[in-house]
């Protein structure tokens, strides 16, 4: 496989909501970034502020799932709905998110920023009674919920956004292909089950031979198990160490030249 090491392209799946900081982040380091979302999100149909309100009034805790899950909730209803609720965020970035927008955060995972990552805090060891709202996009993982049902709280969903496949074409992908993109970007399976799903027509076998970085173990494994070839797992889904793996691995590639 042929890559311009010199200049590397860089392919970002995120949606257009997120897309910006990693985008930056990117040509910071003199990379060339190709932004190509294969999710889409739209605020959540028949939902507003009192249904909103409805739904957290006597919650003990607010679980937030992701960044869109922060931006749409606080676009549907703003910060005042949330009075003596807990906040816990799974990352660090969804937690950095509510604390700019005045709202405090309680907990959020130590080291490994994921769903299990938070059922590993102490906080959420013993909840026997209490009630939880988990904020979210719909469908996802069932993960969280059914831990903390199993722990003894009583669980509800708030799904603030729906996420759509993207409506990005794979032609303008072709120009790029063998040697304009070096590595894809994919902080969710599912950014990188529509990738394939919208290229692997256009693009064929060629599609899995690019290095994928992804943010867990749990996405490596999807990652190989869909057919891709190289796969460089971030220590966080934060910028900074998707950057940082990226840079390592292509040097590790320019030396091996």
């Amino acid at each position: 496989m042929s890559e311009n090491l010199n200049r590397p392209g860089i392919l970002i799946l995120r949606p257009v909501q997120q897309a910006g900081s990693t985008i930056e982040a990117v040509t910071a380091q003199g990379w060339h970034a190709v932004h190509f979302p294969t999710i889409e999100i739209t605020p959540a149909a028949q939902l507003d502020s009192a249904s909103i309100q409805q739904t957290i009034s006597d919650a003990e805790w607010l679980i937030f799932i992701s960044q869109n899950a922060v931006l749409q909730f606080l676009e549907l209803s703003g910060s005042g709905l949330i009075q003596n609720q807990k906040i816990a965020a799974v990352g660090r970035a969804t937690a950095q998110l509510l604390e700019d927008n005045g709202l405090s955060v309680i907990l959020q995972p130590a080291e490994d920023f994921s769903t299990e990552g938070l059922l590993d805090s102490a906080e959420f060891a013993d909840i026997t009674g209490q009630r939880i709202v988990i904020v979210r996009g719909n469908g996802g993982r069932e993960k969280l919920a059914d831990t903390l049902i199993e722990r003894g709280a009583t669980v509800s969903y708030l799904e603030v956004y729906e996420r759509r496949l993207a409506r990005s074409h794979p032609q303008q992908l072709l120009p790029l292909w063998p040697d304009g993109i070096n590595a894809i970007i994919a902080t969710s399976s599912q950014l990188l089950d529509n990738l394939v799903f919208i290229c692997k027509d256009t693009l064929g076998e060629q599609l899995f031979e690019k290095p994928v970085v992804v943010m867990s173990e749990r996405m490596r494994s999807h990652a190989r198990q869909i057919g891709f070839e190289k796969i460089w797992l971030a220590e966080r889904s934060s910028n900074d160490e998707i950057i940082k793996t990226i840079s390592n691995n292509i040097a590790s590639a320019h030396n091996q030249l």
